[in-house]
């Protein structure tokens, strides 16, 4: 097949940047590419993709027109040829109904996409998690988003420390992160960018020490994987109104054999907590429920991952291991995907056809 990914807002590069959802373009046209088929990605410029073919957007968007419509449309025209699909990824190719009309087209939107977006439609959305599909009225197909097995080194031994991964944001709350580590008396690695920088001044950088608080900001996934993998658990303390529906960070970590601590709020779940879709409580991690946001309910949570912190060593690394295996690897992703486009071009509209691929 000749297939057309339209990417994410920001740029991003196979060759192992800091870079969240937007890797998950280049991962799957990677493995669609080992299968044969021919992948051009179409993203804002600054990418760097040497090993795939890839059409820049001069931006990210425009309230006008669709610039990935109007891309596709002259690589078609440019190059004589007609793309098999379009897997449309987060805000792209939705403004013009053409690209929806004239393509075997799928959406997979970075956030909800339900009845209240506006210009929702139902038919032909990829949902990253089973907590998304749910918010999108469970219409949607679900597909986990993966990562390659080759690139995340499992590793047995850990060296007693924690680790903290994502960008420095109230929501991501490493400075929550921070404190569980100092209550256990155990080092953290911090890694990622101050993406809120007057929160990463005021909340993180005052514990930054290089001694029992590290904070690495250059990461790539050469240094992410190293950290990662030695680590005796990964926290991840979610707070704030700030509701994750996949969590690449989580997956990285367990990739590696790390176990989890994550952070649910019971009346409005992340994908961590909607039935435990992510990891098992108690087999791969542990999960700390709270409720309403309160001073009182972050310090039971605080609390209750000093406990876990304590109990981590009774989580096998071998099986958060073979979690991800069998469940985020990007060839399970690519196989679903390819399934998926296949039931599009012979139904031309589907709804939620999980259950077939």
């Amino acid at each position: 097949m000749l297939i057309g990914l339209t990417g994410y807002a920001h740029p991003f590069s196979e060759n192992g940047g800091y870079y969240g959802a937007e890797r998950m373009v280049y991962y799957l046209a990677a493995e669609l590419k080992k299968r044969g088929h021919e992948c051009v990605i179409f993203s804002v410029k600054g990418c760097d993709l040497p090993s795939l073919k890839y059409v820049p957007i001069e931006k990210c968007w425009d309230d006008k027109i669709d610039l990935y419509y109007e891309a596709v449309k002259k690589y078609e025209q440019d190059n004589n040829v007609k793309f098999d699909m379009i897997h449309s990824f987060q805000a792209s190719g939705f403004i013009d109904t053409r690209f929806r009309e004239e393509h075997n087209y799928c959406l997979e939107p970075f956030m909800s996409f339900g009845k209240d977006h506006p210009g929702h439609w139902a038919e032909n959305i990829i949902a990253y998690s089973e907590r998304l599909n749910h918010i999108n009225g469970g219409q949607s197909t679900t597909i986990y988003l993966g990562l390659p097995e080759e690139l995340y080194e499992f590793s047995e031994i850990e060296d007693n420390y924690m680790v903290w991964c994502g960008r420095m944001d109230p929501g991501k709350c490493p400075h929550t992160a921070i404190e569980i580590a100092k209550r256990v008396g155990m080092k953290i690695i911090l890694m990622g960018p101050p993406y809120h920088y007057p929160y990463f001044v005021d909340k993180v950088w005052p514990h930054v020490n290089n001694e029992d608080v590290i904070w690495l900001r250059g990461v790539n996934d050469s240094i992410k994987k190293k950290v990662l993998k030695r680590a005796t658990v990964f926290v991840t303390p979610i707070w704030d109104q700030y509701h994750e529906m996949f969590g690449i960070a989580t997956v990285e970590a367990l990739a590696c054999g790390t176990p989890v601590i994550a952070w649910n709020n019971v009346d409005q779940p992340s994908a961590v907590g909607w039935n435990e879709e992510i990891f098992k409580n108690g087999v791969h991690g542990f999960i700390i429920n709270h409720s309403m946001y309160s001073d009182s309910e972050r310090e039971k949570a605080i609390v209750a991952s000093v406990e876990a912190v304590k109990n981590i060593k009774s989580i096998s690394r071998k099986a958060c291991r073979e979690l991800f295996l069998s469940k985020f690897s990007s060839k399970i992703t690519a196989d679903k995907c390819l399934k998926y486009y296949n039931l599009i071009r012979t139904k031309g509209k589907v709804l939620n056809v999980t259950n077939e691929l």
